[in-house]
């Protein structure tokens, strides 16, 4: 099966509506939701009525936009922002001191998304990909979850050998906790953003499953994905959500 998952969803109007667009077109077949930002209530609603299955984009980067989020939540997600800006390596690093605060967080957003969509989030991914911090992973409250995206997977050759090997630690702690498939962005694979080629992508899909990470808002990604060629792809393989793996 192919999930072709669509980034960002809430984040801003414009992010929102790009990915709107290609999901009406048949381009992309689920969105992972941010909550708490600029356009989080607009987009759950057009989730809603658009009938588009939403996960949760775990956020822990980049400060909360919407106006009404309750102050102890706010304060805490803007300690996280800190936390993870004050040195790239926190986020490969186990850090017992800052679980509580990171778990704490993660908490704070499934609870938001079971308010704004009526049931608990199924499924994550993260903002920068941050769900795959050990800190993060570690953590009590993912465990509420079925689904978690892993690390990218597939694309031979991809990064130095410590970080293919770090990749491949993670995605075994994932593996042991959730129910996942192959990840990698449409950005390498597709031979016109730079990518290795399409083929990888249709044998997982045949096989196992894999999920296509796409952001429509980007104006190369979302040309690509409303192309006819695209399209086609999408046409003749088994796709879903991570809410149809078994």
């Amino acid at each position: 099966m192919l999930i072709v998952n669509a980034d960002d969803w809430g984040l801003r109007p414009e992010v929102t509506d790009a990915i709107l667009e290609t999901w009406r077109a048949g381009a992309v077949t689920a969105a992972s939701a941010m909550v708490h930002m600029e356009d989080s209530e607009r987009a759950f609603a057009l989730a809603r009525q658009e009938g588009l299955p939403l996960g949760l984009h775990i956020n822990l980067s980049t400060p909360f936009t919407a106006d009404a989020v309750p102050a102890e939540r706010r304060a805490r997600q803007q300690r996280a922002v800190e936390y993870f800006a004050a040195s790239p390596r926190r986020r490969y690093a186990l850090d017992p001191t800052a679980w509580r605060l990171l778990d704490g967080c993660v908490a704070d957003q499934l609870t938001a998304f079971a308010e704004a969509w009526g049931a608990p989030a199924d499924h994550a991914d993260g903002h920068q990909h941050l769900q795959t911090c050990p800190t993060v992973l570690s953590g009590r409250a993912l465990g509420a979850l079925r689904t978690l995206r892993r690390a990218h997977g597939f694309v031979p050759g991809q990064r130095s050998s410590p970080k293919r090997a770090y990749r491949g630690l993670v995605n075994e702690v994932v593996g042991l906790r959730f129910r996942s498939v192959c990840f990698v962005s449409i950005r390498d694979v597709h031979p016109e953003l730079g990518g290795v080629g399409l083929a990888g992508v249709v044998d997982r899909a045949g096989g196992r499953g894999v999920e296509v990470m796409v952001h429509p808002a980007w104006e190369d990604e979302r040309e690509i994905l409303l192309g006819d060629a695209w399209r086609e792809l999408v046409q003749r393989m088994p796709t879903g959500s991570h809410a149809d793996l078994g």
